[in-house]
């Protein structure tokens, strides 16, 4: 995900940390062993002490001992360190939900250098996290609450120096996360709430569709689908023009082999799965087996074998009411 402006602004603001806190670099350590060892199982156990370790005395938020800036980056490198070494995405989710509580407890105010990245950086992982997330959990942190609130964060014209991570995809990220509340709980809500969403998310659609920025077209032609194949929906699904306009937009992504856009998996997987043809089918076997092949990335094979397994069996968008599905394939 990250650019390379943001890469180097991520390792500033790191630096910067290492030299102000012996916990820390306690945390940086752990991660650095789970990135170094995360195919040799027998090390999670060190790793996890380290990590615990630094943990436990960074986030001792009660005591007002360490800034929020500092419990923020150590909540940040705990989802990182438990992605690394395939922790249960029910534990990173606890990370999230904490960082969550300590940006609402704290109430910023347009944030700006170390505190905006972060911010911005756990704003990605909730909206990402919606996509896994059980129905039962969906209602602990309201998407049309959260999103709402972690935009007003950011000014309204976004650019480079605002927003380092996000920058102007920050827009749409309400939109992936509001869809997959929506279409989880099969139900439009309210009708203008619902309208607004569809509203808004045909705008963007307008907006990125001439962008260089495939992925991220294809990622709302997404949501628009999941919203207009939502059971409770007045509309007609529009199916087959939402596939022409993805081919249009996957066949320009494949001749620039643009790999390193954000979303590159769950918006082509959606649209996948309710692809009858088997020449349309091919080509994204083919497309995510050349990910796989490229990044050696196990959810790419993951799925592969889901899209297979759909279309021979006839289910579309049910087959991810199995919530392993989208625990397999979006953050593991």
């Amino acid at each position: 995900l990250l650019p390379k402006e943001s890469l180097e602004a991520a390792s500033d603001f790191t630096l910067d940390l290492l030299k102000r806190s012996a916990e820390f670099r306690k945390m940086i350590t752990s991660v650095s062993v789970a990135q170094l060892f995360s195919p040799d199982t027998s090390k999670h156990v060190i790793v996890n002490q380290i990590h615990t370790e630094a943990t436990k005395e960074i986030q001792k938020s009660n005591e007002y001992k360490h800034s929020s800036e500092l419990i923020l980056f150590s909540l940040l490198f705990s989802i990182l360190k438990k992605l690394y070494i395939k922790t249960h995405n029910r534990e990173v989710l606890s990370d999230i939900y904490s960082g969550i509580g300590l940006v609402l407890a704290k109430n910023f105010i347009k944030p700006t250098g170390v505190l905006a990245f972060l911010i911005e950086s756990l704003y990605y992982h909730y909206v990402l996290s919606i996509l896994v997330i059980p129905n039962k959990v969906l209602d602990f942190y309201n998407p049309f609450i959260i999103c709402d609130i972690f935009r007003n964060f950011f000014p309204s014209n976004v650019n480079r120096e605002s927003n380092l991570l996000l920058r102007d995809t920050i827009d749409m990220m309400h939109i992936i996360a509001k869809t997959s509340f929506i279409f989880k709980k099969k139900s439009c809500l309210e009708d203008e709430v619902y309208l607004n969403l569809l509203f808004e998310t045909n705008c963007f659609l307008n907006e990125f569709a001439k962008s260089e920025k495939k992925m991220v077209y294809i990622t709302l032609l997404a949501c628009k689908l999941m919203l207009l194949e939502t059971p409770d929906t007045k509309f007609p699904t529009q199916r087959r023009e939402i596939i022409d306009e993805f081919f249009v937009a996957f066949d320009e992504l494949r001749m620039k082999e643009s790999y390193s856009e954000m979303f590159n998996l769950w918006g082509i997987f959606i649209i996948g799965l309710i692809l009858e043809k088997k020449v349309e089918q091919e080509k994204i076997i083919g497309y995510l087996y050349g990910e796989w092949e490229a990044t050696h990335i196990a959810c790419y094979l993951r799925a592969i074998d889901t899209l297979k397994f759909t279309w021979e069996e006839n289910k579309g968008l049910e087959v991810l009411e199995d919530e392993s599905v989208s625990y397999q394939i979006f953050l593991q």
